[in-house]
């Protein structure tokens, strides 16, 4: 067996034991300047949960600001405004709303007349 091998075994191990590692709890008897302290645990900071559908929206809205950015019609295009008209029902952003709508408008101004799908 090399060092190199040895090494990385080691490292291997090491990072193991750190990821499955219990919160560290240190005792009461710690001092600091002579001072009795507490107990004190050291854990991981629990991350606030994503919502990741608005996320997706945000991103996008950023990327295609506008109507005129989406560009053209798609079977995907549409299914993400649709995704979009739903987080729009759940959290009542208005920005969401307004999207999806300017795109529909682009893509079928409002005339009056409504067409059916065998005329032109």
């Amino acid at each position: 067996m090399t060092n190199r091998y040895r090494a990385l075994r080691t490292v291997a191990a090491l990072i193991g034991l750190i990821i499955s590692t219990p919160p560290t709890f240190l005792s009461a008897a710690s001092t600091r300047f002579g001072r009795e302290r507490g107990p004190l645990i050291l854990e991981r900071a629990a991350a606030a949960p994503v919502d990741w559908s608005t996320a997706m929206v945000e991103s996008t809205i950023k990327r295609y600001p506008t109507a005129e950015s989406l560009e053209g019609w798609g079977y995907a295009k549409s299914l993400y405004l649709y995704g979009e008209y739903l987080v729009y029902l759940r959290t009542h952003d208005k920005r969401y709303l307004d999207h999806v709508k300017a795109w529909i408008l682009i893509r079928q101004p409002i005339t009056g007349v409504a067409r059916s799908a065998g005329t032109a």
